[in-house]
């Protein structure tokens, strides 16, 4: 069994579920994904792979393309942090005495399968999109639910993935967005990559 969870069922439209798939929609931004998936490791059949499929922004520095789908190696929340004088530092980098673990990247280590064809794209994840305080040098695109969705599949230590197909640049000219070609791709993709994981499972 493998799972596709989207955040929307618009993101949903143009996948067709092969058989053994079970879809899901955890809602928009990293509150409503990580209340989900709570729920979802709680009260679901454990599945052999967990999959995130949604769309994506892209910062001007990445090679992507408008059009394009990566698959995520790694996810960063963001706007997680605390503001200085010298601008938002992200809570990894600051001298917190909290008793508790903080992490500024985390890996996707089953995003680094020889069988993958997609390339490999670092994210940021953030409730405010596009926003001009967050770091995004060592980014390539940013999305609103990928960080709950790796820390609870970690946590778990079921393999999973995380597949974005990029509709716009990370900038306030909506003009150049292409929701129904990234949206379509993204379904086109989706199946392609589900063909080839289900030919490897279970995944070790």
């Amino acid at each position: 069994m493998i799972d596709v969870i989207f955040p929307t069922s618009t993101e949903a439209e143009h996948f067709n579920a092969p058989d053994g798939v079970r879809v899901h929609i955890c809602g928009v931004g990293l509150t409503d994904c990580a209340l989900f998936m709570g729920r979802y490791f709680a009260t679901e059949e454990r599945p052999d792979a967990v999959i995130m499929g949604g769309i994506a922004g892209v910062y001007e520095h990445s090679p992507f393309k408008i059009g394009e789908t990566v698959i995520v190696s790694k996810e960063r929340e963001a706007d997680f942090g605390f503001f200085y004088p010298d601008g938002l530092r992200l809570l990894a980098h600051t001298q917190n005495t909290l008793d508790f673990p903080v992490k500024e990247w985390y890996d996707c280590p089953w995003a680094e399968c020889d069988w993958i064809e997609l390339p490999k794209a670092a994210s940021n994840s953030a409730n405010c999109s596009m926003s001009s305080y967050i770091p995004t040098k060592d980014a390539d695109i940013e999305n609103m639910e990928g960080i709950p969705f790796f820390k609870a599949c970690l946590k778990e230590g079921i393999p999973f993935f995380e597949l974005r197909s990029i509709s716009n640049k990370v900038d306030l000219n909506r003009g150049t967005w292409d929701f129904l070609g990234s949206i379509t791709c993204l379904g086109k993709e989706l199946e392609n990559f589900i063909e080839r994981l289900k030919e490897r499972l279970p995944l070790k």
